[in-house]
Parts: C-alpha cells; structure tokens; sequence
C-alpha cells in the first residue's frame, strides 16, 4: 500500500491557519443534502482534525442533523483568506459516541455551554431581543450549578474523507491544486489538477 496521505498537508495548512488569523478557533463551511436533494451549507467551529477526518458538533433536532440522518455524505471546506488557501473535501459522516460529546461539551468556556443548554434552539421569535431573554432565563436556570450538563440534543459529527482537495491561490487566479482520492484499498492517489 501506498505511503501517500493527505493529513500531513491538512494538519500543517489548518496549523499555518491558525497561527496566521492568531485564533485557537477555526471554522468550516459544511454542505449537505436532504432526500430531496436539497443542499444546504453552514459554517461550525472546526472541533478537531486528525488522520480519520474533521470533527464537528449540531444540534440533534437541526436541519444539519437531520439531513446527515436522511443522507450521510458531505462536503466541507475551510478557507484562509491571509494565505489564499483553501481545503475541499468529501466524504461520509459518522456520529462520535457520546464520550466524545461530553468531553467537548466540557472543554467549552462556560458562556458557550450555556448557549448550547437553550432549549430555544430553531424556534421562531418576533425578535432578537427575545432569544436574549431565553438565554437569560438559561442563565438562570443553572446559575446556581458548577458543573452544567450536557446537552440531550448535542451530537458530534466525523467527516471521513474519500477526497480532499488543497488549493493554493495565486494573483493570476490560477489556483495550485492538489487533489487526494482514496482508492478501494484504502490507498490515496494524489493528482495536480488544473482549476
């Protein structure tokens, strides 16, 4: 089997990312597609990387879940504006077990975890002024609890890549494109492709 991967590109440029933009946080743009055939796209805090994919978390009653319920494929792609890169990929998603979900839940500051504790989430208000009231009242709720819960509607997501794409802008437009498709054997092919 080929030693050829694509993860040493993905953790050296999401590295290089973060210590150009000075942000512990990145984000990723993430795509579905209903059973309709409907797609849809938001962007999440990348919650970690490694050689089995992307990692990231939704809410189990959003849109985003229930469309990784419906069809579990994706496409992902983070962009660094300061470097002209971008990295593309797709693949098939893959629930975390719920350890994991803990353990990221608790890794969060506070604040956000009281965010993730609303249980507001997808409703409708007549306006902003009345999500605030709601996390207020979360606020409330659990003002007097050291360790807050997590959440029942909290589910962690892993994108397993079978391509993942490395584009380097240039001023001319004509992106460097490094292409990785993972083959039957589980081996990668790496292409330059013309973009």
């Amino acid at each position: 089997m080929s030693d050829i991967s694509p993860f040493p590109q993905l953790g050296a440029w999401l590295e290089d990312a973060k210590k150009t933009d000075k942000t512990d946080v990145l984000v990723v743009c993430v795509s579905t597609c209903s059973k309709d055939l409907k797609p849809s796209s938001r962007m999440l805090v990348l919650a970690g990387y490694g050689e089995d994919g992307i990692k990231f978390f939704a809410d189990s009653d959003s849109r985003k879940a229930k469309e990784l319920a419906e069809n579990p494929f994706a496409s992902a792609v983070l962009y660094f504006r300061a470097l002209s890169q971008q990295i593309r990929m797709e693949g098939k998603v893959e629930s975390l077990p719920q350890s994991r979900v803990e353990a990221y839940f608790k890794s969060l500051p506070r604040d956000k975890q009281i965010t993730a504790l609303m249980d507001t989430r997808g409703q409708q208000f007549p306006s902003f002024e009345h999500v605030l009231e709601a996390r207020k009242d979360t606020e409330k709720k659990y003002k007097d609890v050291t360790e807050l819960p997590v959440p029942q509607n909290m589910a962690g997501y892993l994108l397993v890549p079978t391509l993942l794409e490395f584009h380097q802008g240039r001023p001319d437009w004509l992106s460097d494109c490094t292409r990785y498709e993972k083959q039957l054997d589980g081996s990668w092919c790496k292409k330059i492709v013309s973009q």
